[in-house]
């Protein structure tokens, strides 16, 4: 369980990814905080009043922002009342409500989602895989951290290498864990970097050797798990 420490310690973290992993474990999640991609639609343009919900969520004030997007959405039709929903839902995430979040999401239409919403809702999802014992589908939920909200990078990438350590891929949540430390900080990045290291030594000499030989050129990973 040496993903424990790292994900357990993220209290200090920039607001809106701090809470996301607080109660992932190694091999499982909370089922209190949560539990396809969705289709990308146009962002709907979000009214003065979204944004100021947005801010407080970005600013450590999820419960606020969870309240004010909730109840923007009860007013709200399509494409807007759905990333309403999806902000709010992570809102009542980071602040800790495994009840409401889920509730919320069996309200939206993913196919209206787009941009940031869309990757709150997605993490969600891939964060309930992981806890229903399903890494395979929180993986493909994740895909790619290229075009992730900048806020939500570490989360995605922790959330990452718990599911790959849950499917017993050692060398990839270390991998995942390497791609993460530029986005951490402090004791954070720290015990990250000790998690990255204690994986890749279970990792058989062999194994590492040829995966290590496998990264891309210029990959940051290499000269860790070489």
């Amino acid at each position: 369980r040496f993903l424990a420490p790292t994900l357990a310690r993220m209290r200090t973290m920039d607001p809106e990814m701090k809470n996301a992993s607080l109660r992932l474990s190694a091999l499982s999640l909370s089922l209190a905080l949560l539990t396809s991609c969705a289709t990308t639609t146009v962002t709907p343009t979000a009214s003065p009043a979204h944004q100021a919900a947005l801010a407080q969520l970005e600013s450590g004030q999820p419960r606020e922002a969870a309240l004010a997007l909730e109840t923007q959405a009860g007013s709200l039709r399509g494409a807007a009342r759905s990333q309403a929903l999806a902000d709010a839902a992570w809102g009542w995430h980071l602040a800790g409500d495994g009840a409401r979040a889920p509730s919320l999401l069996g309200q939206l239409n993913s196919r209206h989602l787009s941009g940031a919403s869309s990757q709150r809702y997605q993490l969600l999802q891939a964060i309930q895989a992981v806890a229903a014992n399903q890494p395979a589908q929180a993986l493909t939920l994740l895909g790619s951290t290229a075009a992730v909200h900048a806020p939500l990078q570490a989360s995605w990438l922790l959330t990452t290498a718990v599911a790959h350590q849950a499917q017993g891929d050692l060398f990839a949540a270390a991998a995942a864990l390497s791609r993460a430390l530029p986005v951490l900080d402090g004791a954070q990045r720290t015990q990250a970097q000790a998690d990255l290291q204690r994986l890749l030594a279970r990792v058989d000499d062999t194994s590492l050797r040829e995966r290590s030989a496998a990264l891309a050129v210029g990959d940051p990973f290499y000269n860790q798990a070489g």
